[in-house]
């Protein structure tokens, strides 16, 4: 499991990245189909319950010392992205 703050944030953000990309790809008409395949099996290590469990906690822990803030709500957007790579969907 991706166990950094910051490692974590690093492969969301790569994650959406290529997955942006297999979409630009196939809207500009430079590929035939979208091979979201590939992009899941590369980023297989945010398929992770235990990751899903992890960033609730710090969710909840940060939520409780500052409220709703600006680092809870890049938690929240971390989360997301982490329960799509879960679940297979690309938004």
């Amino acid at each position: 499991m991706i166990d950094r703050l910051e490692d974590i944030k690093s492969r969301t953000e790569q994650f959406t990245g290529e997955l942006e990309r297999e979409r630009y790809h196939v809207h500009a008409g430079r590929s035939g189909q979208l091979k979201m395949a590939g992009v899941y099996d590369r980023f297989e290590d945010l398929a992770s319950p235990s990751l899903i469990e992890f960033l609730r906690g710090e969710i909840d822990r940060r939520r409780d010392d500052a409220g709703d803030s600006e680092p809870v709500r890049k938690l929240r957007s971390m989360l997301s992205v982490v329960v799509r790579a879960v679940h297979g969907s690309p938004w």
